[in-house]
């Protein structure tokens, strides 16, 4: 639609650029065209056809052109966030397997991430696909440390030395963070979503 519009601008430009042309010829020059010729053809308005024509069609393809890199840089940056949301969804999945998750692999597995997705919001800021400090990038930054903060603070399964009430407890805790972490994840898919979205539609 937006793509549309820039083409109907385009042709209007080329068309008031005729117009102008031809008042500001009529004014300023001694040269004349008799209106009344064979066939009722005045070669001035020919001219001016011949003008918009030529403006339209380089105005329209300068645009298209244009419209066609924003396009490609678009997806290129959807894919990217596509490609973490995976990447994060693989590495938390693997880590949730984990009897204790306050480790170093978890420490490296989020440094990863959160390094990924820093990388990418910075190119689509770069390239002026989303705007500094988008409200919606900034939560997923956001997002990606509360989980990673989750994740650390969550206990280790209960070893069976401990007597039942304790490890009990401890069970319902680490179900607790781990139903956090799953909400959390959640959000984050939907905030690289409405991020997506944005980007789609600017």
């Amino acid at each position: 639609m937006q793509k549309y519009n820039k083409l109907a601008i385009a042709a209007t430009l080329g068309f008031t650029a005729g117009i102008i042309f031809i008042i500001f010829f009529k004014k300023h020059t001694t040269l004349y065209f008799a209106n009344d010729i064979s066939f009722e053809i005045n070669p001035l308005e020919i001219f001016s056809i011949c003008i918009n024509i030529f403006l339209a069609f380089y105005i329209t393809r300068t645009l298209s052109k244009k419209n066609d890199q924003e396009k490609s840089e678009k997806e290129l940056i959807i894919n990217y966030l596509k490609d973490f949301q995976l990447e994060y969804n693989s590495k938390t999945r693997k880590l949730l397997e984990c009897e204790d998750f306050d480790t170093p692999l978890t420490n490296s597995c989020f440094k990863t991430l959160r390094t990924r997705v820093n990388s990418i919001l910075a190119l689509a800021e770069e390239n002026r696909i989303i705007e500094p400090n988008e409200e919606t990038a900034s939560k997923i930054k956001q997002k990606i440390s509360e989980i990673w903060e989750l994740f650390t603070d969550t206990p280790r399964s209960a070893n069976s030395k401990v007597n039942q009430a304790t490890r009990e407890g401890i069970q319902t805790l680490r179900l607790e963070k781990i139903g956090k972490i799953e909400a959390a994840s959640i959000d984050l898919d939907k905030l690289i979503f409405h991020l997506a979205m944005k980007i789609n539609r600017k």
